[in-house]
C-alpha cells in the first residue's frame, strides 16, 4: 500500500470510530436524560390534601344570601370553619368577584384547639396547607401546584423530637383542663439554655390558690430545664 493511501486509509478509520464514539455518547446521554425526566416524573407527590377543593358556588351562594357569612360548625365533628377571600393586590378595593380572587380560605378549629389553614387557588383547587396550635407551628406544611402536586414543604417539627401531642398530655398532667383547655404553648430556640424549647404557661384556677405556672421544655426529650410560679393567672374567657 503506497504511503499516501494508507494514511488516507488512517484518517477515514480515526474519523469513523470518532463518530461511532460521539453517537455511542449521544445514546448514553440521551438515556441518562430520559431517566433523570423519568425519575423526575416519579418524584412528584400527591397526598391526602392534594384534591381537596373549596366549593366556590357554595360559598358564593352563602354570601349571597348572607353578607355578614363567616363561618359554620361542622356537625359530624364539631369543629369550626371559616371561610373567606383574599383579592389580589390590585382589586382589594373591589366588592366579590371570583375573577378578582387571589385565594380562597378554610381556617379549620377543632374543639381541642388545633387549627389547620387551607389556601385554594382562584378555581378553588388546593395551594397550601399548614398547622397550628396555640402559638406553635406545627406538623409539615406543604404547597400544591395547580395539579395538587406537592411543589415544597417544610417540616416544622425538624427540631422537636419531643412532640407537642407529649407536650399536651404533660400539661393536662400538670392541671390544665383537658376538656377546657387553658394556657399557651410556644417553642423557639432558647438563648438561656442553648437548645430548642417549649414553653408552657398552664393559668389553674384552683379555687384555694389560683395561679399561673410556667414551664420550659427540652424539645429533645421533655426535660423540665426552667419552672416559674407566679400569682393569679390570667382571665381567660
Amino acid at each position: 500500500m503506497a504511503m499516501a493511501d494508507f494514511k488516507k486509509y488512517i484518517t477515514i478509520k480515526i474519523t469513523v470510530i470518532f463518530i461511532l464514539m460521539s453517537c455511542e455518547k449521544n445514546t448514553i446521554n440521551g438515556q441518562t436524560n430520559t431517566i433523570s425526566l423519568e425519575k423526575k416524573e416519579q418524584m412528584k407527590k400527591r397526598d391526602n390534601y392534594s384534591d381537596k377543593k373549596f366549593d366556590i358556588k357554595k360559598y358564593e351562594k352563602q354570601i349571597s344570601e348572607n353578607p355578614t357569612y363567616q363561618s359554620f360548625i361542622r356537625a359530624s365533628d364539631e369543629t369550626e370553619v371559616e371561610q373567606y377571600y383574599i383579592l389580589k393586590e390590585e382589586y382589594d378595593f373591589k366588592a366579590y368577584e371570583q375573577k378578582y380572587v387571589d385565594s380562597y380560605i378554610e381556617k379549620e378549629t377543632d374543639k381541642n384547639g388545633f387549627i389547620t389553614f387551607y389556601s385554594f387557588y382562584q378555581d378553588g383547587k388546593i395551594k397550601e396547607t399548614e398547622f397550628h396550635f396555640s402559638e406553635i407551628e406545627y406538623g409539615v406544611w406543604k404547597k400544591y401546584d395547580t395539579d395538587g402536586f406537592i411543589i415544597s414543604e417544610i417540616n416544622k417539627d425538624e427540631n422537636y423530637p419531643f412532640s407537642l401531642l407529649k407536650v399536651i398530655e404533660f400539661a393536662n398532667k400538670k392541671g390544665r383542663d383537658s376538656i377546657k383547655g387553658g394556657g399557651t404553648f410556644s417553642r423557639n430556640f432558647s438563648q438561656t439554655h442553648k437548645k430548642y424549647v417549649y414553653n408552657v404557661e398552664l393559668y389553674l384556677r384552683n379555687n384555694k390558690d389560683p395561679h399561673t405556672q410556667i414551664y420550659t421544655l427540652d424539645a429533645a426529650d421533655g426535660k423540665i430545664l426552667e419552672q416559674e410560679r407566679k400569682g393569679i393567672p390570667r382571665i381567660v374567657l
